[in-house]
């Protein structure tokens, strides 16, 4: 059995009600189909994996988010691209996003997908598709890599964004 297979194993093998990372099926199941609660009466809210909640957070705190809008919609208008797919961070961070009305760019060595709820954020979830990236209408990167040899050319990007670095060191030249 390889790695990911036992992980997911053990994953769901814990009892769903005993889940505190959020990464048993049925959490990432309603994530990434913007079910927020566990029962009908919406008293039981669902567990999102930490440090993509971590990071929805801190976008709130410096006011990425629009609190004017309604709840689900409030990045409505944004454009965010995510370098990094990765199931524990990447994806799940483009799903919450996306359910949250941006437009999601997310960028791996396998190319791009785009997650998205539609025109006017008409639809319920967010759908995925692979577009053809146009980085200088995005306003918020956010990137979160093991690898030491990426780096990001600010001078590729339009002059008001977001960025956040939640890796070790810098990844962002100034001068290129």
């Amino acid at each position: 059995m390889t790695f990911d297979l036992q992980d997911q194993y053990l994953q769901n093998v814990v009892d769903v009600s005993k889940d505190v990372e959020g990464l048993h099926h049925k959490y990432v199941y309603n994530m990434y189909h913007n079910i927020r609660f566990l029962d009908k009466e919406q008293t039981k809210k669902c567990i999102i994996p930490c440090t993509p909640l971590g990071i929805v957070k801190v976008m709130e705190f410096v006011g990425v988010y629009n609190s004017i809008l309604p709840y689900g919609n409030r990045l409505h208008g944004r454009v965010v691209t995510i370098i990094n797919r990765s199931e524990i961070v990447g994806r799940p961070l483009a799903a919450l996003l996306a359910n949250d009305g941006a437009k999601v760019f997310s960028v791996d060595i396998n190319g791009i997908q785009e997650f998205d709820r539609g025109a006017g954020i008409k639809l319920k979830k967010h759908e995925v598709i692979c577009p053809l990236l146009t980085h200088r209408i995005t306003l918020i990167i956010l990137f979160h890599l093991s690898t030491h040899t990426f780096e990001l050319a600010l001078t590729t990007m339009q002059s008001s964004f977001f960025l956040m670095n939640d890796t070790a060191g810098q990844r962002v030249n100034t001068e290129t």
